[in-house]
């Protein structure tokens, strides 16, 4: 966030920006965990406020009014800090990135394994903890950066490596399409070569091509409610 006067606009303009994907997003899409919760019974479908009987309401306006609460304080935090720098905030934009990054990771991560958690199994070993090990590494990696700037401060105090040593935009690319090229086809290519045609029993059957294909046999449609 900027905190130039001059700039006033282009903060709120960020503001609104950051909200729309901390605020906006995650809840269009944490606000479905709570039907998977009613459905399990994980969460009563309605509720009453202790001490107040006549506030009784479904668990999805208890789940509205708490993020509501939430998303109010964040974004009065933003505009306070226009006027007076939080303390907790990074100075910089890398750090500000960082942070706003791996908040944004971590409640995702967390959102994904609520939604398993009330109807956890042994095949979710798999999938809920690929999903966590990938965000451990992802936060080594985003934490673990430092701008330019901060690297030839520490070479030229001989901290770190050389500055021959940083790879090239060529030497990376070509790093990129290599492990993208080896994700693409060598897992695939692992998969079939221990289940072959047969299906693996740990999890769901989901076809994405050919004439049984999920889209033909269970399309989503518009008029339906859906997940």
């Amino acid at each position: 966030l900027a905190r130039d006067p001059n700039s006033e606009p282009t903060a709120k303009k960020h503001i609104v920006a950051m909200a729309s994907v901390l605020f906006g997003v995650i809840f269009l899409n944490m606000f479905k965990n709570v039907r998977v919760w009613v459905e399990n019974q994980a969460v009563p479908r309605t509720m009453r406020l202790p001490g107040f009987d006549n506030l009784e309401f479904s668990a999805e306006v208890w789940f509205c009014l708490a993020f509501c609460a939430l998303a109010i304080c964040g974004v009065a935090m933003m505009h306070r800090h226009l006027r007076d720098p939080l303390a907790w905030l990074p100075a910089s934009w890398i750090g500000r990135g960082q942070m706003y990054y791996l908040v944004l990771l971590w409640v995702i991560v967390v959102m994904n394994f609520e939604r398993a958690l009330v109807r956890f199994s042994e095949g979710r070993m798999l999938t809920e903890g690929a999903i966590f090990l990938n965000a451990v590494i992802v936060t080594w990696l985003v934490g673990t950066y430092k701008p330019l700037s901060s690297q030839s401060v520490g070479q030229a105090n001989g901290i770190g490596a050389h500055a021959d040593s940083q790879p090239s935009w060529l030497r990376l690319s070509a790093w990129a399409a290599i492990v993208i090229a080896v994700c693409t086809l060598g897992m695939p290519a692992m998969i079939r070569k221990v289940y072959g045609d047969v299906h693996a029993g740990h999890s769901g059957l989901q076809k994405r091509f050919g004439p049984d294909a999920l889209w033909r046999t269970t399309p989503i449609f518009k008029s339906k409610k859906h997940s």
